[in-house]
């Protein structure tokens, strides 16, 4: 959890906006994984370190204002921030300006291509990257941190129903379309984390983000996982664009491929062409197991952060590289 060292306030056309800041970090994952893989220790590291702070979360508390509130989260690998591994306040400037050089600035202009007004600076400089690519990544670049709580709730004092989920749609669980007047609940978080874990598995993420709709994805998640529970089925209106009555995808349609296969093409092969290792059988079995849990439909049936954390793969495969990770550090 990121420690705020400050607060102030941004008032603006759009109202007041409560800003802290936090102690710098290399980089969210979203941004270091772009087109590139981390190896296969790191993956299990990460994904452990990630399922512990939302388990963390979820048990404990997130202590704010003075208020201990139990949070709902939005799991999302781009508010997964990696920290650094030195205090960068120890540099000097001289050694600062020697790690990572003078700032990139470019020139601002206006649109019609007139000089700016006097109270415009000429330039801007553009935001100081601290990261590296995830092949480089090592056990030392698995301690994360969680960012960005503004969706953050009480369940128990400020409930939400499943239609004021905020999650972006490609990570927005499945009661958000089908259960919309049911509480939103800590069971939502497993669903996005599944997607996260995913994401952080492979470079290409389990459900795609270039749907225009919550059925269009909706369709794609029956496609990838299986049939929905009969009574969301039959409650779903526009499953006949989609599907015919016996399930069958209709005609004309992409159809997505089965979860298994979908982990085959979308991070075994992709893992094997850039060389940065695969899965082995075993191992294989017991990712898509869990996976398969996380994302039940249903979701009471879905496992709770401690109980991902007793999975098989996490157990036996991740915690030891987590561990690692602290011994190395």
């Amino acid at each position: 959890m990121p420690f705020p060292l400050d607060e102030f306030e941004v008032i603006g056309l759009n109202g007041t906006h409560q800003c802290y800041t936090m102690i710098p970090v290399q980089c969210n994952l979203k941004e270091v994984s772009f087109n590139h893989l981390f190896p296969l220790e790191v993956t299990r590291a990460l994904s452990y370190s990630l399922t512990l702070a939302i388990a963390y979360i979820q048990s404990r508390g997130y202590l704010h204002r003075v208020l201990s509130r139990e949070v709902y989260l939005d799991v999302y690998i781009r508010n997964t921030l990696v920290k650094l591994h030195f205090a960068i306040d120890q540099l000097s400037i001289d050694e600062f300006y020697e790690l990572y050089g003078d700032p990139d600035t470019v020139q601002i202009t206006k649109r019609d291509r007139s000089p700016p007004p006097s109270n415009i600076p000429a330039k801007a400089v553009v935001p100081l990257y601290l990261g590296k690519i995830a092949e480089e990544f090592t056990l030392d670049d698995t301690h994360v941190l969680l960012s960005d709580f503004g969706e953050s709730f009480n369940p128990t004092s400020e409930p939400r129903r499943s239609e004021d989920c905020h999650t972006p749609l490609a990570a927005r669980p499945p009661e958000a379309l089908f259960a919309p007047q049911a509480p939103l609940l800590f069971s939502a978080d497993i669903w996005s984390l599944a997607k996260s874990i995913w994401e952080i598995l492979g470079m290409k993420a389990i459900f795609s983000s270039e749907h225009y709709s919550s059925d269009e994805l909706a369709s794609q998640q029956i496609d990838i996982l299986g049939p929905l529970p009969r009574d969301w089925w039959e409650q779903w209106p526009e499953r006949s664009e989609f599907f015919h009555a016996d399930g069958r995808p209709t005609k004309g349609r992409y159809v997505w491929p089965p979860i298994e296969q979908a982990f085959e093409e979308g991070i075994q092969n992709h893992r094997r062409v850039r060389q940065v290792g695969e899965y082995w059988s075993e191992e294989s079995i017991a990712i898509l197991d869990l996976m398969r849990r996380m994302l039940t439909f249903r979701p009471e049936d879905r496992p709770t952060a401690e109980e991902v954390l007793r999975s098989e793969w996490m157990a036996k495969w991740c915690l030891l590289d987590f561990e690692r990770s602290w011994n190395s550090s």
